[in-house]
């Protein structure tokens, strides 16, 4: 009886331990280091990621999460008050429909500040807004975690797409008694004119989002076999 009992126990425990959503985070750390050059608030890439993309998922898997973080740091000797807001690409209305089948996420350090899909709304907040993330005195950091979960139910319409959404970070400048204006802030000019130069100033002056779902191709493959059978 105790020997039924055990394995009946056991057999729960792995059917709950196979409906668990698996998490690929990315181990590359991607940081935000921001200061002042010449009067222009910067993101420093002597001291940041070094344009890694931030959010940039490659193989998505229907029904499974991907989670990357980003490491915020005020890197000048004044206070800021920082804020980020979702901005939206034109691109094609497929590309669009899926960012809305993309689950989102959001925590700063330990706590969530948004839950929706990856266009920013609806979710806890309206992220295409803009939306404050506190104050950052010199040298503080903070760490944004964001989690990214494919619809399960996906059609094969979706296979192959590339879906983009921009992330925009500005701060304020915070002075006792005096209003400043909220500036974005910007990679620095280095006289780079390529190709590669143009996606860094996408991709680290909005830290752009990116998900390619390639993963149908197979599932599109053996559809396509079994109707000419």
């Amino acid at each position: 009886m105790k020997k039924g009992k055990i394995g009946a126990s056991l057999l729960l425990f792995i059917l709950l331990l196979s409906t668990v959503i698996p998490v690929y985070a990315d181990e590359k750390v991607k940081k935000l280091y921001f200061e002042q050059q010449n009067g222009t608030m910067v993101w420093n890439a002597d001291k940041g990621s070094n344009g890694n993309w931030f959010m940039s998922f490659t193989n998505m898997v229907p029904g499974e999460s991907y989670q990357d973080s980003l490491v915020i740091e005020n890197g000048s000797s004044k206070t800021y008050e920082l804020y980020f807001q979702i901005v939206p690409l034109e691109q094609a209305e497929l590309k669009d429909e899926l960012l809305e089948k993309i689950q989102m996420t959001i925590m700063q350090d330990g706590k969530q500040i948004y839950k929706g899909n990856a266009t920013g709304e609806p979710g806890t907040k309206d992220l295409q807004n803009i939306v404050p993330l506190g104050t950052y005195t010199p040298a503080k950091e903070s760490t944004l975690v964001v989690e990214l979960t494919l619809d399960g139910d996906i059609g094969l319409e979706y296979c192959d797409l590339l879906t983009q959404i921009d992330w925009k970070f500005m701060v304020k400048e915070k002075v006792d008694s005096k209003d400043t204006p909220v500036t974005e802030i910007k990679p620095p000019k280095t006289g780079d004119t390529t190709n590669t130069g143009l996606w860094i100033f996408v991709v680290i002056g909005s830290m752009t989002v990116m998900g390619v779902v390639n993963v149908f191709r197979h599932r599109k493959e053996t559809a396509e076999k079994q109707l000419e059978k």
